[in-house]
Order: C-alpha cells, then structure tokens, then sequence
C-alpha cells in the first residue's frame, strides 16, 4: 500500500475529513488530499505531523505498509477493544475461515 492509501485508511478509522485532519496535523487540506492521491510524497516533517495528529507511530505505520486499507482499519480499530473483545473478533474470524 501506498503512503497515501495508508495515510487515507488511517484518516478514515478516525472519521475526519481531509479538511479535520489538516487542522489537527497543521497543514493545509490540500497537502493531505494530494498526498493521498499520491500526488505528492509528504516531507518527514509532514509525515511526522501527520501521523501524530492521527495518533500512529510512525513503527506501526511503517509496519501496516504491505497491508490492505481493510486490515489497517481492522488493526486500528482493535486498539480500542478489550481483551474479550478481541477473542470474540478471532472466534468470528476463525469461523469465516472454516
């Protein structure tokens, strides 16, 4: 997956317009909807503000970057979710598999 798609997934597991996160990461909402059409590739300084206002660091960013949009939101999403919760999504998704 590309910077922006991921920037995009993120973006989108946290509800925020591109206009919301621009506020939050203190750049403009251009710069985050061309980043995440990839019309442009963000600074690391960009990055950085970017991925704080989304709350991810930049390892786990890193990290989802072979991942589809569907499993970075699934990864995100998890993080909220207690213990049990999670047994239950893996209970789900072990039945899907059978």
């Amino acid at each position: 997956m590309k910077i922006g798609e991921q920037i995009r997934a993120y973006r989108e597991v946290k509800g925020y317009t591109t206009k919301q996160l621009g506020l939050k990461a203190h750049v403009s909402q251009s710069i985050i909807s061309n980043i995440e059409n990839d019309n442009v590739s963000p600074t690391v300084l960009t990055l950085s503000k970017i991925l704080e206002a989304l709350d991810v660091s930049l390892a786990d960013f890193f990290e989802s970057a072979g991942l589809s949009p569907a499993i970075v939101k699934l990864i995100s999403n998890s993080k909220s979710l207690n213990e049990n919760q999670i047994e239950k999504i893996n209970e789900l998704i072990e039945a899907f598999k059978s």
